[in-house]
């Protein structure tokens, strides 16, 4: 898996990830190694009800959030524009052959999604790749998704 979305990220200099939760798949060697190529990662801070995204240099300076998913984030920075990504890779609770994302039900992503003109990129488990999602106006879709 962390080859392919390397060879997949390669041409990508400024790359907007996640930080994993125990039932996703993992992103922290992805991050490392991203990192240790020189290339800009960013990583999304919950403030409030909207997602922001912070350059990150390094994991050690995670810290765990105070919401419910108990997700390492950034401590703190520069809020990053939405317009500087080339990339963005999404989590999600499900993803279906249309490239819909289906996520926690809070539109933290849509939402942002919605001002980013990044390549987006889904990446799930096989298993939570479905033949149809049910979606409305506000689900923004992806470009790609790639189960593993």
């Amino acid at each position: 898996m962390m080859n392919d979305l390397l060879s997949f990220l390669k041409e990508y200099n400024d790359i907007a990830l996640f930080a994993s939760l125990d039932t996703e798949i993992d992103t922290f060697p992805l991050i490392n190694e991203l990192l240790k190529q020189g290339k800009n990662v960013y990583l999304p801070k919950t403030n409030n009800d909207v997602i922001d995204f912070y350059k990150v240099n390094d994991l050690s300076s995670l810290v765990i959030s105070k919401d419910r998913y108990k997700v390492r984030e950034p401590s703190g920075g520069e809020i990053i524009s939405p317009t500087t990504f080339d990339i963005i890779v999404c989590p999600g609770v499900a993803f279906d052959k249309n490239n819909n994302r289906l996520g926690h039900g809070k539109g933290y992503y849509d939402r942002y999604l919605s001002k980013c003109s990044a390549y987006k990129i889904g990446i799930c488990y096989k298993e939570q790749l479905i033949d149809e999602l049910p979606i409305d106006e506000y689900d923004v879709k992806m470009d790609l998704v790639k189960a593993y």
